[in-house]
């Protein structure tokens, strides 16, 4: 817990920042890091907007507290192309929103409430592949996502649907529709693999870091990220299918968990391997303290 920041502010050379719980509370000078490439912040401050015009700027994942209701000030991002966003609940509000980001490729929403898709339905939400939504108690009309193009993947997490999942899936065909939660709480797989775009590349196993388990990290007092997931997986793979080490390879980043292989068989035995400890949060606990997972 620092009482300022400023001094981050001096460093406009800065390409990668990460704002944990705790830090000053002071109102973000974002403006002032112009080299900035990948951001995350875990705490909820003000001044978020001052994100406008960071050219460089690739990767974003922000924590929205309830006086952000649109975001309309989320606009002169030519390179961002991931974008996460975690709110508190709050009704929000969307349009525009892919417009303003026209190299936008992923995007996350965790913890917003809205009930209407149309606004994907402009000429560069053509570019966009995947779609995430976590905990919106609206209900969402998913046959809103036919017709985007390029969207491969939809991953639903304590969300009801107005269509019928499995008839969706069967009519869009090109998407994978995963991780399903509506009023039985049937969950389908918390881990995917998703297909390469070009002949040749390998399969790449992901998972979000959003996984129940990853609240059992968090009780250990280690912040959940895609790097602790890879020290987790890395452990199981050395205790329990040593023969698995060095055929796949690791592509995480801060907010999400991913490897790659050749070989779609190492991929379901990776998959295997770790699913029980993604679902349940005291198995993870357990884990981490057990095994000393610091990454």
């Amino acid at each position: 817990k620092i009482s300022s920041d400023d001094a981050v502010y001096s460093c406009p050379e800065i390409s990668a920042l990460t704002v944990y719980r705790g830090a000053a509370r002071k109102p973000l000078r974002l403006e002032r890091l112009p080299r900035l490439v990948e951001l995350i912040c875990y705490e909820k401050r003000s001044g978020l907007e001052t994100i406008q015009g960071l050219q460089n700027l690739t990767k974003a994942s922000l924590s929205l507290s309830k006086e952000y209701a649109d975001v309309s000030w989320l606009r002169d991002l030519p390179s961002l192309w991931r974008l996460q966003l975690v709110g508190e609940g709050q009704q929000i509000q969307l349009d525009g929103l892919v417009d303003q980001l026209p190299a936008l490729q992923w995007l996350d929403l965790i913890d917003l409430s809205f009930s209407d898709l149309s606004w994907l339905h402009t000429e560069h939400a053509n570019n966009l592949r995947s779609l995430s939504v976590t905990n919106n108690p609206e209900y969402l009309d998913l046959e809103q996502l036919i017709g985007l193009p390029n969207l491969r993947r939809v991953a639903l997490d304590r969300v009801q649907s107005l269509a019928a999942v499995p008839a969706l899936k069967r009519r869009l065909g090109y998407l994978s529709v995963e991780h399903v939660a509506g009023d039985d709480e049937t969950h389908a797989d918390l881990i995917t693999v998703l297909e390469p775009d070009v002949d040749g590349e390998p399969h790449e196993l992901y998972m979000d870091i959003g996984v129940p388990g990853s609240s059992g990290i968090l009780d250990t007092g280690r912040e959940p990220s895609g790097y602790v997931w890879e020290e987790i997986l890395d452990h199981l793979v050395k205790h329990s299918s040593p023969q698995l080490i060095g055929r796949y390879t690791h592509n995480s980043e801060s907010d999400t968990f991913s490897v790659a292989s050749h070989d779609q068989a190492v991929l379901r035995q990776l998959i295997e391997l770790l699913t029980p400890y993604a679902r349940d949060a005291a198995k993870s606990k357990s884990l981490v303290k057990a095994a000393k997972i610091n990454a």
